[in-house]
């Protein structure tokens, strides 16, 4: 069980330790029924538990509920790290950076390192973990809509340059393109083909204390690439 999981599903144990967590969708709604159909709180952490553990299917509006849910987990755990690295709690300036961009985030925390002289390095994996969650929800919102049909869309494993992002490729696994934040915070487009040619074009995020990504010129990006390709 992941750490997010975890921390929805104790929530749920915390209101009820009888909850029966491995229990399907349909037997957890059959459990509050029966012994807490009229407990609101219950109710609503076994909802955000079963929408963590299982997905949002093709749901917009549970899509972005869970999303929301997963950011506050992972931000949450940024403000703990900040917290335990300057030895006094988050202010207000702290809380709102929640809504920076991944590049005002990252230059923060460069900021408490190099600056102000913390020891942040638990701090910047919580960030990149936040930056993760949050962004790739977001890519995920704009990528699939334009994906056509037949098309593979996932969110971007992490583990290369990019730290978070989704993708769409074809059914032939010859063309792949998507909307990925990279090492530096920068959002762009990226793509490629059964040449092996990889290109990107770059992305204003609207960089200012905001998550302000340009959604109109990245949906615009990735739909001129399909265009390209005889796709669109």
């Amino acid at each position: 069980m992941s750490a997010l999981l975890r921390y929805f599903a104790d929530a749920v144990l915390a209101r009820d330790a009888s909850a029966p967590l491995a229990a399907s969708e349909s037997e957890l709604f059959d459990w509050l029924e029966t012994g807490h159909a009229d407990d609101g709180d219950t109710r609503a952490a076994v909802l955000d538990y079963i929408v963590i553990r299982d997905g949002a299917g093709n749901d917009p509006d549970l899509a972005t509920h869970r999303a929301d849910l997963a950011a506050a987990y992972y931000w949450g755990r940024v403000l703990a790290a900040l917290e335990l690295a300057s030895g006094s709690p988050a202010n207000d300036d702290d809380r709102g950076m929640q809504t920076a961009t991944a590049r005002g985030l990252l230059a923060w925390v460069a900021d408490l390192r190099d600056r102000v002289g913390l020891c942040v390095d638990d701090m910047e994996t919580e960030i990149l973990d936040y930056i993760g969650e949050r962004d790739t929800e977001r890519a995920l919102s704009i990528v699939a809509p334009l994906a056509p049909q037949g098309w593979n869309v996932q969110p971007f494993d992490p583990r290369g340059m990019a730290i978070a992002g989704a993708e769409m490729h074809n059914p032939e696994g010859t063309h792949c393109v998507g909307l990925y934040v990279d090492e530096i915070g920068a959002w762009e487009v990226a793509y490629n083909d059964e040449r092996c040619v990889t290109e990107g074009d770059s992305v204003d995020d609207g960089d200012g204390g905001s998550q302000g990504l340009d959604e109109t010129c990245a949906t615009a990006a990735v739909r001129e690439r399909l265009a390209a390709w005889g796709a669109a």
